[in-house]
């Protein structure tokens, strides 16, 4: 019988104590390849957990923005480039920034603007799966790592593997080179990324308490031992880290607010070229699914102009259609795929055309309202638990209330 294979110590400084869990990581993966050992899935039934409180929104919002830069800034060279992402009902904020340390030098400018340009959705894809590891193996243990694997998150991204013929089944070859040092880069990337939780606040003002607000700043996750392996042409391939949240997701917990929502395989399998819009959607979908049901509401209702700021789509102001018709085909996708039960227009479907004007249409489209229903299983699951809603950004927090 393969074993699992174990969670590794925390292993910190000095350097000489890191190259130790550096090898041993190597021996790991080493042993995973020959099937000595079991890596650990991130999904179970093609499911699986992550925080999905504001700050981890924050993270995702400002990592999505970043091929565009759209809501990045430096304030005119002042600081590092920083994204900001404003809660409703002036609950706070939270900022992102690229800057690796702590002291920011103008000097670095332009090497940390190339970093969040070089930011995507593999960035975002390995975020989720270092939290989603973090979540199912040593969730509220914010001391020692998890080991992650750059074959983990290609297998959760539904890479292929690299397979020779005439070999035991039970023999895995890892991935391709070009693809785990993609993974070590965006690795790189959120090594550099810090957050900064600006006055969010937790608990609203009652009778006889005051709000309560988070204020804290950290790295987005700590990096604490990489494994690096060099091919015969000299270039460092990533093979796995020991990685734990930072102190952002430790004051959550801190402050009695746990917060886990469910993440389907297909926000991270989705091909991010032909699928793009499927596979933001559904990451979109996972946060609000949750606070919905902390709403003791089923059915999100969000005008479609939300919808598209929600995943950083821009409307096509020339050829509106081509909008409509891929934020449609995208719906269709994710019905026929299970991630949804159902969705349609607060008018129906059917009908939607008959509110729209025959010429500019784009902006009353934009007005209208699209109703998504989550998978039975899914409701079950948030039926059972005690929700204690937080809120997002102000266009995510809306209600259809005609249809409430």
């Amino acid at each position: 019988m393969v074993k699992e294979a174990p969670d590794i110590t925390e292993i910190r400084k000095p350097e000489d104590i890191q190259d130790k869990a550096s090898k041993a990581l190597t021996t790991l993966v080493n042993k995973i390849e020959k099937g000595e050992l079991k890596a650990p899935s991130l999904f179970r039934d093609d499911k699986t957990i992550i925080p999905v409180n504001q700050a981890t929104w924050g993270l995702l919002d400002a990592i999505n923005a970043a091929p565009t830069l759209k809501d990045w800034t430096d304030n005119e060279g002042e600081t590092a480039p920083t994204h900001k992402t404003t809660l409703s009902g002036n609950k706070g904020a939270i900022l992102v920034s690229m800057k690796g340390e702590e002291d920011f030098t103008r000097d670095t400018l332009p090497l940390l603007w190339n970093k969040v340009k070089g930011m995507s959705d593999l960035t975002s894809d390995v975020l989720l799966a270092c939290l989603a590891q973090w979540a199912t193996t040593n969730e509220g243990n914010f001391n020692s790592p998890i080991t992650i694997t750059a074959d983990a998150i290609l297998d959760a991204r539904g890479i292929k593997r690299i397979r020779k013929p005439g070999e035991p089944d039970k023999w895995q070859h890892g991935h391709r080179s070009e693809d785990r040092i993609e993974v070590g880069r965006a690795i790189a990337q959120l090594d550099s990324l810090w957050i900064e939780l600006f006055n969010v606040e937790t608990m609203p003002k009652g009778k006889g308490h005051k709000s309560s607000k988070l204020k804290v700043e950290s790295r987005a996750l700590n990096i604490t031992a990489r494994a690096i392996q060099q091919d015969f042409d000299g270039k460092n391939i990533f093979l796995a880290a020991h990685v734990t949240p930072g102190e952002w997701l430790k004051a959550y917990y801190d402050a009695g607010l746990r917060q886990m929502g469910i993440l389907v395989r297909k926000a991270l399998s989705y091909d991010p070229y032909r699928f793009k819009v499927e596979k933001d959607l559904t990451k979109y979908l996972a946060f609000h699914f949750k606070y919905n049901a902390g709403n003791q509401n089923e059915v999100i209702s969000r005008k479609v102009k939300t919808l598209l700021e929600g995943i950083n789509m821009a409307p096509d102001t020339r050829n509106p259609q081509r909008t409509r018709v891929r934020l449609e085909k995208a719906l269709d996708q994710l019905q026929q795929d299970k991630v949804i039960k159902a969705w349609d227009y607060s008018t129906g479907r059917n009908s939607i055309d008959k509110t729209l004007p025959a010429k500019s249409w784009l902006g009353t489209w934009l007005e209208a309202t699209i109703q998504i229903t989550p998978p039975d299983d899914i409701t079950a699951h948030y039926a059972t638990l005690k929700h204690s809603p937080l809120s997002l950004n102000e266009a995510d927090n809306e209600t259809d209330k005609s249809n409430t």
